[in-house]
């Protein structure tokens, strides 16, 4: 008989919270503000994929470890840069913040009440700062029971330090954690890390072709419920 899950932690960034739809009529706004023809949805995917490579460049470094609201804004700076994009510091400002106040998706809130509901433990656990995840905790009415946070172990995913924080702070064997992940590769960070893994493929993309595959992909938040 397999282990039963009993808590669940959440990527942030991509599983709950949405930030394409959030931040793109943002970045919409500036650059009409400076009258650049730049496309906002190919801006804001560099800004995002340089983000995520920039974590990883922290990481492998094994030097000093950069706050998540630092790489966004050096990640900022780089697709300004290639963009040749001139955003006075008003605006990267605004945009920088701007990841504390993300909109979540509306799957999120009847699922998050419903684990609630059936006794499971619920946290963050995410590439963001703490500060960062406490402002978006706020947004939502279910309140987590922990926030895990890569700037706590000073590494980010899918290094296997962020998914032994819930295990040792909750004093669970790993595969009584269901970690849901937003991307492939948190994905297999948890399943690797021996965690249950579950990955919310919202936009359908295509899995990659290594060992760690996850336990679970789902469509939506509101398939979850459904393995549990």
């Amino acid at each position: 008989m397999g282990v039963k899950v009993s808590a669940i932690t959440f990527d942030i960034y991509s599983a709950l919270f949405d930030p394409h739809t959030s931040l793109v009529p943002q970045v919409d706004r500036c650059l009409k503000e400076i009258r650049s023809s730049v496309n906002p949805v190919e801006f804001f995917r560099n800004w995002r994929e340089t983000q995520l490579r920039y974590a990883q460049i922290s990481t492998n470094l094994c030097k000093e470890h950069f706050k998540f609201i630092d790489l966004t804004r050096f990640s900022l700076a780089y697709a300004c840069r290639k963009f040749e994009v001139n955003l006075g510091d008003n605006a990267r400002r605004k945009l920088v913040d701007a990841w504390s106040h993300l909109e979540p998706y509306s799957d999120v809130e009847p699922v998050l009440k419903q684990l609630k509901t059936a006794g499971f433990r619920i946290a963050m656990l995410s590439n963001g700062d703490m500060d960062m995840l406490r402002a978006l905790s706020n947004k939502l009415s279910v309140k987590f029971d922990a926030v895990f946070s890569a700037d706590t172990v000073a590494v980010y995913k899918p290094h296997p330090k962020i998914y032994h924080q819930p295990v040792k702070a909750w004093n669970l064997q790993p595969p009584e954690i269901m970690h849901v992940a937003g991307s492939s590769t948190d994905a297999i960070g948890a399943k690797a890390s021996n965690l249950t893994s579950v990955w919310v493929n919202r936009n359908g993309v295509t899995g990659e072709e290594l060992p760690f595959k996850p336990d679970h992909e789902i469509k939506t938040l509101t398939d979850l419920p459904t393995i549990l």
